[in-house]
């Protein structure tokens, strides 16, 4: 996935969001390590809310000998 290449060795974690109806997705995000951070709930212009969870990508395995 996409997490592999941004959260390698030098890179920052990388930060997605799925919105919480999309249970396939979310299933996706948790099944492959990433960390739920919270949520954010944001109004479109209708005035309806729109609610999208907050992951965090895993961390890359460590690389060289132990510190």
């Amino acid at each position: 996935m996409a997490h592999r290449h941004a959260a390698s060795p030098g890179r920052d974690a990388t930060v997605g969001t799925v919105v919480t109806d999309h249970r396939s997705a979310v299933h996706l995000y948790e099944d492959d390590g990433w960390a739920r951070a919270g949520t954010v709930t944001w109004m479109l212009p209708d005035g309806s809310p729109l609610t999208e969870l907050v992951y965090v990508s895993p961390s890359p395995a460590p690389t060289g000998p132990p510190a």
